[in-house]
């Protein structure tokens, strides 16, 4: 955060104890950031691709994209309830997770332990090419179970993949391979369509005799409701065998591993204000009363005020932005306050 006098820094020691160790847990495995190792400059995405997980990837680097999707899970203290977020890792940075857990597409499964079902789904689906993409659709999908107490919507489903982007697959087979997690009606998709006199499909009707959509399960007209004639019979034929499968033919008895919860430590460990260093002087501070935040902002008037870190992250990294002087600190604010 630049210089500071020493009446300064005498001040903001009194205002309180501030800790230098940064404990987070990375797929149920805890790990230390201590102080010394200077990481405040860091993003969660640098840090785990340096620690050997890489299945999470670095597409465009404005959380823009979605290839650096991971699931992050705090303890909210005042509903006692662990809390589960998808959030792009090449803007988050690695000391504004401390206390929290995270977990990368490795952690849910893998070849060796056997696939989660929503990694083996969206492979039985063929919704993966070139697959750079896969692990962040996996992990925005899985966060989405994670933090649902019921089974989502289409609807929840495809707003949950909206920040995720695919070049070569297409989002039909992705959108289709995970709706067999929605909370719909399975035999809109396994029963076969009624026939009429003629032999030829008919739309599945409700008891109005309105038509029903597959995908959404509601009435709808995208279809004419008279008999289909013979040609589109045939191109129903053709495609039907990418409609998504009942559940019940996900084969997740092949996963054997437990889902990863909340590490109890993390739960039960004191929220402490930290003072962290960073490279090239950078000072990371996370107040946690707002007493201890307005005494630094009167010390550093110009210190960034990180919340997402989607402006001062492509700052720094695409508009050859530097944090320097009075302006090289970071205060970490609380994203769930206003």
């Amino acid at each position: 955060m630049g210089s500071l006098t020493k009446a300064a820094e005498e001040g903001a020691a009194a205002a309180a104890d501030w800790s230098d160790e940064a404990v987070i847990y990375v797929n149920g495995v805890r790990r230390v950031l201590p102080d010394p190792d200077g990481l405040a400059h860091l993003t969660l995405l640098q840090y785990l691709r340096d620690i050997g997980l890489r299945g999470t990837k670095l597409g465009c680097g404005e959380g823009g994209c979605g290839a650096s999707t991971v699931m992050v899970s705090c303890y909210d203290r005042a509903t006692m309830q662990s809390q589960h977020f998808a959030i792009n890792a090449c803007l988050a940075p690695l000391y504004s997770l401390e206390g929290m857990h995270i977990i990368t597409v490795e952690g849910i499964g893998d070849r060796q332990r056997s696939l989660h079902p929503v990694q083996e789904r969206l492979a039985e689906a063929h919704g993966s090419q070139c697959g750079f993409c896969t692990p962040g659709f996996v992990m925005s999908m899985y966060a989405l179970l994670r933090s649902s107490k019921h089974p989502p919507t289409e609807e929840q489903i495809e707003d949950s993949l909206a920040g995720n982007l695919c070049r070569c697959t297409g989002y039909r087979p992705i959108i289709d391979a995970f709706r067999v997690f929605a909370k719909t009606d399975d035999s809109l998709y396994t029963c076969s369509p009624s026939e009429n006199a003629n032999g030829h499909s008919q739309k599945k009707k409700n008891a109005n005799g309105q038509a029903i959509c597959p995908s959404t399960g509601k009435p709808c007209s995208c279809r004419n409701e008279t008999d289909v004639g013979a040609n589109e019979s045939s191109v129903f034929l053709s495609v039907k065998s990418y409609l998504p499968c009942s559940y019940n033919e996900v084969d997740g008895n092949a996963y054997s591993e437990k889902e990863l919860i909340f590490p109890s430590e993390l739960q039960l460990r004191k929220v402490m204000p930290l003072k962290l260093n960073g490279f090239n002087g950078i000072r990371w501070y996370r107040p946690v009363i707002l007493e201890q935040l307005l005494h630094l902002k009167s010390c550093y008037p110009d210190a960034k005020l990180i919340i997402g870190n989607s402006e001062v992250g492509v700052e720094t990294k695409f508009k050859r932005g530097r944090l320097s002087g009075s302006s090289r600190g970071l205060l970490q604010g609380d994203p769930k306050k206003p």
